[in-house]
């Protein structure tokens, strides 16, 4: 089901891992072997004790993210964070 859904994190280094999801790639924490912490592409954080928790809040926040901005060349709307380099996925850096 994750897969489908497009989900996927990968491992950075022990305690933190990057989510890749719609575009997006936030980043996961360890923190204090008590929880999970996602810094999220709105500025904000999702906390959960389990990673999985954490991912469901993190792929939640973004999906309800709405678009805040017209991009004048395209005339589409986008968030203010949509063109921000920190929250690129590898692809989308190319």
């Amino acid at each position: 089901m994750v897969r489908q859904a497009g989900i996927k994190t990968e491992r950075i280094r022990s305690g933190m891992y990057q989510l890749y999801y719609k575009h997006h790639s936030p980043i996961i924490l360890r923190i204090d072997n008590i929880g999970w912490q996602a810094v999220l592409p709105s500025g904000s954080f999702a906390n959960a004790r389990t990673k999985a928790q954490c991912v469901i809040l993190a792929c939640m926040e973004i999906d309800k993210t709405e678009p805040i901005e017209e991009d004048i060349a395209t005339g589409k709307y986008v968030s203010w964070w949509q063109d921000d380099p920190m929250f690129k996925t590898k692809e989308d850096k190319q």
